[in-house]
């Protein structure tokens, strides 16, 4: 997991961060996010690091995101996920764990995803 900085350019500050998942191979070479999830969609398992991303983000930026209201961390998710009945079920459960509030969270759909929806591949 790495977390990229949100900064509001006006004043300066980081209001938020976005979660990404990252993967090396065997040799450290790190493995582009386009293509492991593109794996991980193909074999089933793109909802078990869906949601190993969301119980580590919330564990990473629980702290943070209760003691600072303001603050969104932000985690991508695939529209399979979206799509599964499990899904809101499972950010409900993480979030109660977490005891984070849903307005600390901006889920977003990958970015491969929409282009497939647009018809770019």
């Amino acid at each position: 997991m790495v977390y990229q900085p949100i900064v509001k350019l006006q004043s300066r500050r980081m209001i938020g961060a976005e979660a990404l998942v990252r993967w090396t191979n065997k040799q450290g070479v790190a493995v582009r996010p386009d293509v492991f999830i593109k794996i991980a969609e193909a074999h089933g398992f793109v909802g078990a690091i869906t949601r190993l991303v969301v119980r580590q983000a919330l564990r990473d930026f629980g702290e943070t995101l209760r003691s600072h209201p303001g603050f969104r961390l932000s985690i991508n998710v695939a529209a399979a996920d979206l799509a599964d009945p499990g899904f809101l079920p499972m950010l409900d459960r993480a979030l109660d764990e977490a005891a984070v509030p849903a307005r600390s969270i901006a889920i977003e759909i990958t970015e491969g995803d929409t282009v497939r929806r647009r018809g770019g591949h």
